[in-house]
């Protein structure tokens, strides 16, 4: 991932262990693995966190220290890796999210 966001042009910006976002004014954060996106769900300043590594597709709403609840959403795999090939589709504005099948090709 490093050595295409390096090339000349690239689209893809490599943003290293974790990304903090901001898109169409949602404050989000993306972590590879659910123990981090846990702890940075509660403490309530994201619109929503994103994480990965167990290959389990799920989207849950957490407690947060603000008194609501932050969105957490795991795409699952889309390789299909020890789980069926998944995606998360969502829209930021109304922070409504889904797990869909990856078609089969």
């Amino acid at each position: 991932m490093a050595r295409l966001a390096a090339e000349p042009g690239s689209v893809v910006h490599y943003h290293g262990n974790d990304a903090q976002l901001d898109l169409s004014g949602r404050n989000i954060y993306a972590t590879h693995f659910p123990h981090i996106a846990r702890g940075m769900a509660s403490t309530g300043d994201w619109d929503v966190v994103c994480c990965g590594h167990s290959h389990k597709a799920a989207v849950t709403r957490v407690p947060n220290v603000r008194g609501g609840t932050t969105l957490i959403v795991n795409p699952g795999t889309v390789a299909g890796i020890s789980a069926p090939a998944t995606y998360a589709l969502g829209d930021l504005r109304t922070l409504q999210f889904e797990i869909q099948p990856v078609p089969a090709s």
